[in-house]
C-alpha cells in the first residue's frame, strides 16, 4: 500500500504503518520518485505472486495436473476423448499401463467403465488429440512429445505416456 499525503506528522505516519502502509510520500514530491516506488512495489508483488503460484502448483493433485496439461494442449473439455484421455493417463500413472497394454488392457477397461467399445474409446481419444493438434496449442504438444513428433501428430500412446510423465514432473 502506497500512501500519498500532505501531512507528514509522526503520529499520522505511525498510524498509516499500523494500518498496513508499505510506503508513503509526503507532498510535494518528484514524480520520478513516485514512478520508482510504483515500479519497485510492482516487481515485489509479481515476485510474491510468482512464488505463491509455484507453491500452489506443487500442491496440485495428479488429476489436477493432468487436467491442466490437457487444457494447455487445447483438448476440448466437452469431447468424450478428454475424459477418456484423462483417465488413461491416470491409469498409466497409477498402474503403469502401456507397453502394448493400450489396446489389450487400457481401452477395454475404459470401455467397460463407460459402457462403450474399445474402438469407441480409441476413436474418441484420437478425435480429442486431432482437435488439439489442429486447433489447440500445437507448439506445446510438439515440445511435450519431442523428439518423437516434430511435424506429425503424435499417436494416442505417445500422448498418454508423455502426459503421464509430465504430470509426475510438475
Amino acid at each position: 500500500i502506497l500512501v500519498i499525503t500532505a501531512f507528514g506528522t509522526d503520529n499520522l505516519l505511525g498510524r498509516l504503518m499500523v494500518l498496513g502502509a508499505d510506503y508513503f510520500l509526503v507532498k510535494p514530491f518528484r514524480l520520478e520518485i513516485l514512478a520508482q516506488r510504483v515500479r519497485q512495489f510492482a516487481c515485489e508483488t509479481s515476485r510474491i505472486f510468482s512464488e505463491e503460484a509455484s507453491a500452489l502448483e506443487s500442491k496440485l493433485t495428479t488429476n489436477q495436473k493432468v487436467i491442466k496439461l490437457l487444457h494447455t494442449m487445447g483438448v476440448p473439455p466437452h469431447f468424450k476423448g478428454f475424459s477418456y484421455l484423462k483417465e488413461a493417463v491416470l491409469m498409466c500413472v497409477d498402474d503403469g499401463y502401456l507397453a502394448g497394454g493400450l489396446t489389450k488392457e487400457m481401452y477395454p477397461t475404459l470401455a467397460k467403465k463407460h459402457h462403450t467399445t474399445s474402438s469407441g474409446v480409441e476413436a474418441a481419444i484420437r478425435n480429442a488429440v486431432v482437435a488439439a493438434w489442429e486447433h489447440g496449442n500445437t507448439d506445446f504438444i510438439k515440445r511435450l512429445c519431442q523428439p518423437y513428433c516434430d511435424q506429425r501428430m503424435p499417436t494416442n500412446s505417445l500422448i498418454i505416456a508423455k502426459i503421464a510423465e509430465e504430470s509426475q514432473v510438475l
